[in-house]
């Protein structure tokens, strides 16, 4: 059987047996405690297997779930040597009971309560103190991991209602691996305060997905690469370039497999992950306020388009090889005008829908994308009055783009690495909220940059 069955299978099966009885609730507990009474547990959990399982067969783990998953084939090796006891050495009564424990593990395991038979079994027989022992250490062992699953299921089952056994013990097993990449990755106090993963809505929305896909879904929002000053010359469509190595994507990478392949893919719950290219952007906001360039020829943009779609789900692939890996272009799927309605609503009334600080920070950070060597480098650098147009038209376009994401991707958690990370999960937002659809849970895989010093906005408000 492998690790991966196993785990499953035990998890669900021992969240019941060993029963955490506690009567803790979210009501009874403030949700910032939550997270960090589960980070004692969890250190407590590792700490146990660190001195009680690790060894030179059993290496070093870093998460609860691989620590958990080898724990439990300890545990499973521990049984099965002793259903083959020499039997000569048995009396025919204990031969027996060993016999019938045999066949109802053989038929339908059950870790807790028959390694509970089989140590009362074995202190009846003589010369079997190391494997008692054994048997003893990965019980207990296990005992620990499971009380922790136990302890959040009861949690979950008491607040969130109407889901499956399987979706709370694959909740509280995704859950656990968010909060140790959070403890391990979030570097700053603003990058932990971005990802609130105590909050209900976020907790809720975990065991949704898993409950109505059977594993945690993702978007992705991907900037293709580009090179403007491609524009000027013979084939001017090579501005759109096609190699995922050049992408803003490929500085993503290392952060995407820590969270993936590092702490989600030990769940063995399914990761599901969709790309949503942003190859729509100049048509959405640029060139109507610039001017399309001329020379552009669509039908070999669009192959352009494809090329890098397909890129992107190769490299990728080798990076996330435990992830399922979905590519939509954005263009493919409309733009923005994908729903026009949304699109001039937001686009026309972005005032309404976002403070002056969000537009002046907006403002930032498009001149900061045309400064030399940045993103929009090799573009005429915007007016006043040609800023204030992108601004509302991006608002526009993001507000769609995020409504194309949520169709594609239902009951999927928006993973963030576009900066400022908080305003643009919320413009990506706006159309969803605006439309009275469930909005993104979000984990914002980087950090806030903070303000960049040094740039000169130019009447953003206006």
């Amino acid at each position: 059987m492998s690790i991966r069955i196993l785990y499953l299978w035990v998890s669900v099966l021992l969240s019941i047996s060993f029963g955490y009885t506690s009567d803790i609730t979210l009501e009874s507990i403030h949700e910032e405690e939550l997270t960090r009474n589960l980070k004692g547990k969890i250190e407590y959990a590792l700490l146990n297997y660190k001195e009680k399982i690790q060894s030179k067969t059993s290496p070093r783990c870093k998460t609860f779930a691989e620590a958990h998953a080898l724990t439990l084939i300890a545990l499973k090796s521990s049984m099965e040597s002793a259903f083959f006891l020499p039997k000569t050495a048995l009396t025919p009564r204990i031969k027996s009971t060993l016999e019938d424990l045999k066949k109802d593990y053989e038929i339908s395991p059950s870790f807790s309560i028959q390694s509970d038979q089989l140590m009362r079994l074995l202190n009846s027989i003589p010369h079997t103190k190391k494997m008692r022992k054994r048997l003893g250490v990965a019980r207990d062992t296990a005992k620990v991991f499971e009380d922790t699953l136990s302890y959040i299921n009861t949690i979950f089952k008491s607040k969130f209602l109407g889901y499956s056994e399987e979706a709370y013990a694959k909740a509280a097993q995704v859950y656990i691996a968010l909060l140790q990449w959070r403890e391990n990755s979030c570097k700053t106090p603003g990058h932990m305060e971005l990802n609130t993963f105590y909050k209900e809505e976020f907790i809720n929305n975990v065991l949704k997905s898993i409950d109505r896909t059977g594993g945690i879904n993702f978007v992705l929002f991907v900037c293709p690469p580009v090179n403007f000053s491609s524009l000027n010359s013979e084939n001017p469509e090579e501005y759109f370039l096609v190699s995922a190595r050049e992408s803003l994507l490929s500085k993503h990478v290392p952060h995407l497999e820590t969270l993936v392949e590092e702490f989600l893919s030990p769940t063995q719950v399914p990761v599901t992950f969709l790309l949503a290219i942003g190859d729509s952007d100049e048509d959405d906001y640029i060139w109507p306020a610039l001017g399309r360039p001329t020379g552009l020829i669509e039908e070999k943009l669009n192959h352009r388009r494809i090329k890098l779609a397909s890129n992107i789900a190769t490299y990728i692939s080798q990076y996330l090889p435990s992830a399922k890996i979905a590519i939509h272009s954005l263009h493919g799927n409309g733009g923005k005008n994908a729903d026009k309605k949304i699109y001039e609503e937001i686009s026309l009334n972005y005032r309404e829908y976002f403070s002056d600080s969000d537009i002046d920070t907006e403002a930032t950070r498009m001149l900061q994308l045309w400064a030399k060597g940045s993103y929009y480098g090799g573009l005429p650098s915007p007016t006043d009055e040609t800023l204030s147009k992108i601004i509302a038209a991006k608002f526009g376009a993001y507000a769609v783009h995020g409504i194309i994401a949520r169709k594609l991707a239902p009951f999927s958690f928006l993973c963030q690495t576009e900066f400022p990370p908080k305003l643009r999960t919320d413009m990506l937002n706006a159309g969803i909220k605006c439309q009275k659809d469930e909005e993104f849970s979000v984990v914002y895989l980087l950090g806030d940059k903070g303000k960049s010093k040094g740039q000169v906005i130019r009447n953003p408000s206006a």
